[in-house]
């Protein structure tokens, strides 16, 4: 019985290290530094904002570059519609990591806090790979 509970403490343990470490340092940093937590909360709103525009700018200069690819009218075609499907299931992927980080509160104050520091962190790391593949070695 002892050794069972040690080990539920181990595993609760990584899984807070795993939330910590899967949040969006940058943001959580500049919006701790707001005066009380509505304050600290709306900073975060706002940079949730902020990245899923910027998302979106990143999304469309990829369809952009397919438009102008210098390829078969059918290959085009068909990365565009495999692009939106990957847009697809990044969106799905997102939200169940997002609920998954935002469940390790134990349903306390700090749930909705860690929906969008993951939700910030997700989109800045898909907008690095977005243009990691727009680059011109990728998609010509």
């Amino acid at each position: 019985m002892k050794s069972a509970c040690v080990a539920a403490v181990v595993i609760l343990g990584a899984l807070s290290f795993d939330a910590v470490a899967q949040r969006s340092t940058s943001s959580e940093i500049a919006c701790s530094k707001a005066e009380g937590h509505a304050s600290q909360r709306e900073c975060l709103e706002k940079r949730a904002e902020r990245s899923s525009a910027q998302l979106e700018i990143a999304e469309q200069k990829i369809r952009q570059r397919f438009e102008r690819w210098d390829a078969k009218p059918e290959y085009r075609q068909r990365g565009s519609q495999l692009f939106d499907e990957a847009e697809k299931q990044f969106g799905q992927s997102r939200e169940a990591q997002c609920e998954f980080e935002s469940s390790l509160s134990g349903g306390g104050n700090s749930a909705s806090d860690r929906r969008l520091m993951c939700q910030i962190e997700m989109n800045e790391r898909r907008i690095v790979d977005l243009g990691r593949i727009g680059s011109d070695e990728l998609l010509p």
